[in-house]
């Protein structure tokens, strides 16, 4: 049987012995990054979303009640004869006088 410290210096040498290179020795910060960025934009989509479901309730239920005032002033008004409008006559003349 052999000790755990000669397993480990085996495995240790193994690894070693891969090729080494500045993009495999250290750990990707892209994927968190990206992990993160993927998170914001859900969070911020599910904003975006949740504003623009209220608004359009909103809309509806002021389309509503618009509506509902528009048929009540159409029941109640009665039309009467239409009003001659005053018109006035304007000033004959040149320039406003400078102040």
């Amino acid at each position: 049987m052999r000790p755990a410290f000669f397993v480990l210096c085996t495995q240790w040498k193994q690894a070693m012995n891969a090729n080494i290179t500045r993009h495999n020795l250290f750990g990707s910060s892209k994927a968190k990054a990206d992990a993160k960025a993927e998170k914001n934009g859900h969070t911020a989509k599910g904003i975006v979303k949740a504003e623009a479901e209220a608004r359009d309730k909103k809309t509806a239920r002021l389309r509503e009640a618009r509506l509902k005032m528009a048929m009540e002033v159409a029941a109640t008004d009665t039309p009467d004869a239409p009003t001659k409008r005053k018109t006035t006559r304007r000033k004959q003349g040149g320039r406003d006088p400078i102040l």
